[in-house]
């Protein structure tokens, strides 16, 4: 490869980590803040279902159960708010 295309690709890529480190950070503000506003004794329920679930199941089964389920969250809240804006009209 030519010097200039080595240069390219390495300002293709640190573009591409740019953009990454965006995205990280703007999901980590916006984990943070659901947090501060998020019940303490709902964080605590969600730990304590987490830990006995854990105990009984195994971690792995529930790692794998949860990526599941945060696979699926975004496909059933869409649908479910698809199904409410049918409901109004």
């Amino acid at each position: 490869m030519t010097r200039k295309a080595l240069r390219q690709q390495i300002q293709q890529l640190n573009h591409r980590l740019n953009e990454r480190q965006k995205k990280r950070l703007r999901t980590k503000q916006q984990l943070t803040v659901l947090v501060k506003n998020s019940h303490p004794f709902l964080l605590m329920a969600v730990g304590l279902l987490a830990g006995v679930a854990s105990g009984l199941m195994g971690w792995r089964k529930v790692y794998a159960v949860s990526r599941v389920g945060f696979s699926v969250y975004p496909l059933l809240k869409n649908s479910a708010d698809g199904m409410a804006g049918m409901r109004n009209d």
